[in-house]
């Protein structure tokens, strides 16, 4: 079967666009070889898949080259020739799009060709186009406009108002601004994740400027995404929080994307730091990223991302709004690991239910992928054997077991970072501590209410919140048998 760069090309097109290429083909300011709108309308037979056993090389040839024997040579140069015209339509289809790409370079050609008059009205038809949106592209586009119309030598500098200059010089800054705030961002951001360092000049000038666009949101989100980044602080979370519900309709998806995920990570940042009133923030947000369709990203739904709306959904008690949303957004996780997500989703409810059997048999043989998974799905079980342990004792060597497995699978792992690890030995130290307690009967109000304190104290631990409450009830438990 073909295997060819071409097909993979074509097999990108929509419908429309590949009926399209046809004409494209058949037109002789692009094409004049017949050969290849003959190997187009016997491709077109097995679009899109291209996976029928009759397209093999020799076999195609043979249609095409009817009583003439096979050459690889004549074969591979009409791939060749259609490889590069299937590439020529894709850059048809991008320049077709972007009318502002088109006038441009009509507004070039007209100056090229010293005509003056039009090259002016189509810069001033280019401005108000390049204003319809303000971001890094189009500052940066205005500022070219209108430096190919100052400077060009029939432009009269003395007519020109100093507006016209002062204009130019913030499309400049503006365009800067963006630009180097969107590389702070992700500097910033790496930093904290993967403990690097960046020497950033200007950082201190970029952020006083950037704090004075509150009029602009495409410059003024990124000075609110570094303030969460650097700071945070609750209140920088809540201000750009406030500023994103009001104004994400004026930026474009890949930003509205990224504070999507910063305002989200903050959110689970503040729960595994025991701050449980943050899952109603992140609920809020996923509500809101649904109304706004924000939780599909190129049509797809990260692992990680439908599981925290499961949880946060959990952690509010709104389970009915836990189960429609994996009904609806199941069929968008990538077929690599939606059984292991929804497998954890499944767990998750079983445990918010009390039904800690079924997550041990959900989980006991369960061998994700992806690290993460792996971690989330062990403390999870491990919760279930302490719920299970409280009933029935005889599970305590299965439950210091689960615990010391999950001691060396931390040594061993390379995938998480220092916080993340020390979150998760702080969970096992806990654990066995608690365990050891009751096995003892050593839990009395007083006793509990002193390991609880030290886990409140205790940062970073995972399931925080659900220590407190859990030991919440245990003294409350043992409070009622004195």
């Amino acid at each position: 079967m073909l295997q060819t760069k071409v097909l993979s090309l074509l097999k990108k097109l929509d419908a429309v666009e590949f009926k399209g290429f046809q004409r494209f083909l058949q037109s002789p300011v692009f094409n004049t070889n017949t050969r290849v709108i003959a190997l187009y309308k016997l491709l077109k037979k097995y679009y899109p898949t291209f996976d029928s056993p009759k397209l093999v090389k020799e076999k195609v040839h043979a249609k095409l080259y009817p009583n003439k024997k096979y050459s690889y040579q004549q074969f591979a140069n009409l791939i060749s020739e259609l490889t590069r015209l299937t590439e020529e339509y894709y850059t048809h289809l991008a320049f077709k799009a972007d009318t502002f790409q088109r006038r441009k370079f009509l507004a070039q050609s007209y100056r090229e060709r010293d005509m003056y008059d039009l090259f002016e009205k189509e810069t001033h038809d280019l401005l108000a186009i390049s204003k319809v949106k303000t971001n890094a592209t189009n500052f940066q586009r205005s500022y070219d406009i209108l430096y190919d119309f100052y400077f060009h030598p029939n432009t009269n500098k003395r007519a020109i108002e100093i507006t016209a200059l002062n204009a130019m010089a913030e499309h400049l800054d503006n365009y800067y601004l963006n630009a180097k705030l969107l590389l702070v961002v992700e500097m910033k951001s790496r930093e904290k994740i993967f403990n690097e360092s960046y020497d950033i000049p200007l950082l201190n000038e970029v952020k006083t400027l950037a704090g004075t666009k509150k009029d602009n949101p495409s410059i003024y989100f990124y000075f609110l995404l570094l303030q969460v980044i650097e700071s945070n602080q609750e209140k920088d979370f809540y201000e750009l929080k406030k500023y994103f519900f009001a104004n994400s309709g004026h930026i474009a998806s890949p930003l509205k994307t990224s504070i999507f995920r910063v305002l989200n990570n903050f959110c689970l940042a503040a729960i595994r730091n025991g701050q449980s009133n943050f899952g109603f923030e992140h609920l809020d947000l996923y509500e809101f990223g649904i109304k706004k369709e924000l939780i599909l990203v190129d049509g797809k739904i990260i692992g990680s991302s439908f599981l925290n709306a499961v949880t946060s959904g959990i952690l509010c008690n709104r389970i009915d709004w836990v189960k429609a949303f994996i009904n609806k957004y199941n069929q968008y996780i990538s077929p690599n690991n939606k059984n292991e997500i929804m497998a954890m989703a499944k767990a998750y409810i079983a445990f918010h239910e009390h039904q800690y059997d079924k997550v041990t048999n959900l989980l006991l043989d369960f061998k994700p992928s992806l690290s993460i998974l792996n971690i989330i799905s062990r403390t999870l079980i491990i919760r279930a054997y302490f719920e299970i342990l409280l009933k029935d004792d005889s599970y305590y060597d299965l439950y210091l077991g689960s615990l010391e497995s999950f001691t060396k699978y931390l040594y061993r792992t390379n995938d998480l970072n220092e916080n993340r690890i020390k979150s998760n030995q702080n969970f096992i130290y806990y654990l066995k501590q608690l365990g050891k307690l009751f096995i003892e009967g050593n839990t009395s109000y007083l006793v509990l209410n002193q390991l609880q304190l030290e886990i409140k104290n205790t940062k970073p631990i995972t399931c925080q919140s659900w220590f407190i409450n859990r030991i919440e009830k245990m003294k409350q438990s043992s409070k009622s048998l004195t």
